[in-house]
């Protein structure tokens, strides 16, 4: 099964593109998420995040708590209960997530 790479998102009036192996993580903020991508650009939609999670692909994105979801290939390292991206970002592992998150790794 081939993934997919562009997905569009009603927001307003307009329709935001989004390039899946361009962004990095997913902040959650209220009625809003926040779209962190790799040229450390942000876009925000007027959605909260779980509009937008039926729609990610389950092979690349998972969720480390309420309020973020990380895409896979952009974590550097994990230690203890933070996940460290590329960019430099520290994100915390909720206590429910850590299960999930060790389903999507694999450890030598």
């Amino acid at each position: 099964m081939e993934i997919r790479k562009l997905l569009f998102f009603r927001d307003g009036a307009r329709l935001v593109r989004l390039d899946i192996e361009r962004l990095v993580y997913i902040e959650a903020d209220k009625v809003y998420c926040h779209l962190h991508m790799k040229d450390g650009g942000r876009i925000t939609l007027s959605h909260p995040m779980s509009d937008l999670v039926p729609y990610l692909p389950e092979e690349i994105f998972v969720r480390i708590n309420r309020s973020y979801i990380i895409n896979i290939g952009s974590v550097l390292s994990i230690c203890g209960r933070i996940v460290q991206l590329f960019d430099g970002t520290e994100l915390r592992i909720g206590n429910t997530y850590c299960d999930i998150l060790n389903n999507y790794i694999a450890v030598m």
